[in-house]
């Protein structure tokens, strides 16, 4: 199962040999989203920490910003879709497969997720895309952000019990997180 990292605004990041074993343990790519400036910056497809680490400081301005920024964290492991950059993590939410395959995305909402989602269509023109990507071009391209938080409950149902984050200025987890509240890091 991947594994995700939401960091909240403020909070500092995991340690380094705590990301390297995430990476290890989940060695089919890493990216990360972080909201800023009423934007969400998408980077994906990083091979090691080091390089996912020096992207985010560079999306986030400076080491300082990112701790300030909220930031969500992604290690695949690959269960639909090839291992390749292009399938890793996080997600615009777009109903352009460029979209959702490209490295580098600025966009209003992305998504993260942890498990696997059934149900969900594999249409032919959508090659090589991941269960996550299908579940965005398919189901969540189809919504804004306010009619995702709006629908919370039916979108929950939808997207079954494995962890998904949408990071805007302000994350939502699915399911919500035990004790409710932003959930932390994961």
């Amino acid at each position: 199962m991947c594994i995700i990292c939401y960091k909240p605004a403020g909070a500092p990041l995991p340690g380094f040999e705590t990301l390297e074993r995430c990476a290890r343990r989940n060695p089919h790519g890493a990216g990360f989203a972080l909201a800023r400036d009423g934007r969400v910056i998408v980077r994906k497809g990083f091979g090691r920490v080091v390089d996912l680490l020096e992207a985010l400081v560079d999306a986030a301005g400076s080491p300082e910003a990112v701790e300030t920024l909220p930031v969500i964290l992604h290690f695949r492991l690959a269960t639909h879709g090839s291992v390749c950059p292009a399938n890793c993590q996080p997600l615009p939410l777009s109903a352009r497969l460029e979209d959702v395959k490209a490295l580098s995305a600025e966009c209003a909402a992305a998504m993260a997720h942890n498990g696997i989602y059934s149900g969900v269509e594999f249409r032919p023109d959508w090659p090589d895309v991941s269960d996550t990507q299908a579940m965005v071009l398919g189901y969540l391209s189809g919504m804004r952000f306010a009619e995702i938080a709006a629908r919370k409950g039916e979108v929950a149902s939808r997207l079954g019990p494995s962890r998904t984050v949408l990071p805007n200025s302000s994350p939502y987890l699915f399911p919500d997180p035990p004790g409710g509240g932003d959930g932390g890091q994961t």
